[in-house]
């Protein structure tokens, strides 16, 4: 019979039992799964004729995506994230700023049309937000979240006055959620606490064999 070390068999057993740890712990992080909605945004609005300076809206649009599927699993969390480009151009003598919203976020641009600043500009509005509310996301239907909104305003100028303002981009929705209830490969997906515990059955009936060899 081969003889053990005094504290070998020890050692093995920790080691088994570590890596049994390891797998549990990457096969939970492994249940983290996400599915994202895109909405494509695109307006190009001129209006003009205005003769008094608050803002004007030249367009609201209002971003639709596909409702997370609760069959998936569970939902943990929502986010929204955008990439979006407006243009801005005045029309008349004056001075004027063209500004993008959603979600609380806002990018704005002011064009003169004596040259300083140039009369037709391009201007970012990237950003992004974790959405305070799940309700109305589940389902297998459609969600309609906030309003993009483009609105133009005189900063100085002579009456009447107008503008173009455009934008386009993409707005993406991304669900976080914790798969559970589907199958794969013809069974149903094991709970990682059961797979650990299998592994350390295994690393059990590995220590007894080689004790007794």
């Amino acid at each position: 019979m081969r003889q053990i070390e005094p504290g070998t068999s020890l050692r093995v057993m920790t080691r088994d039992i570590c890596m049994a740890a390891v797998l549990s712990t990457c096969i939970g992080a492994a249940q983290a799964a996400l599915v994202t909605e895109t909405f494509i945004v695109a307006a190009d609005v001129t209006q003009s004729g205005f003769t008094n300076q608050p803002p004007k809206t030249f367009f609201s649009l209002l971003p639709v995506f596909d409702q997370f599927d609760p069959s998936l699993g569970t939902l943990n969390s929502a986010s929204l994230s955008w990439v979006t480009t407006g243009h801005v151009t005045a029309i008349g003598d004056l001075e004027a700023q063209g500004v993008l919203s959603y979600q609380g976020h806002s990018a704005s641009k002011n064009v003169d049309t004596d040259g300083s600043p140039p009369n037709s500009q391009d201007f970012a509005f990237d950003s992004g937000s974790t959405l305070g509310s799940l309700a109305g996301l589940e389902g297998l239907g459609q969600v309609n979240i906030g309003n993009f909104v483009g609105t133009v305003a005189e900063v100085f100028g002579t009456f009447p006055w107008g503008a173009t303002l455009s934008v386009s981009g993409t707005i993406t929705l991304t669900y976080d959620y914790t798969p559970g209830g589907g199958d794969v490969g013809g069974g149903p997906v094991p709970e990682p606490s059961a797979l650990a515990l299998a592994g350390l059955a295994l690393v059990g009936l590995a220590r007894r064999r080689r004790s007794r060899s």
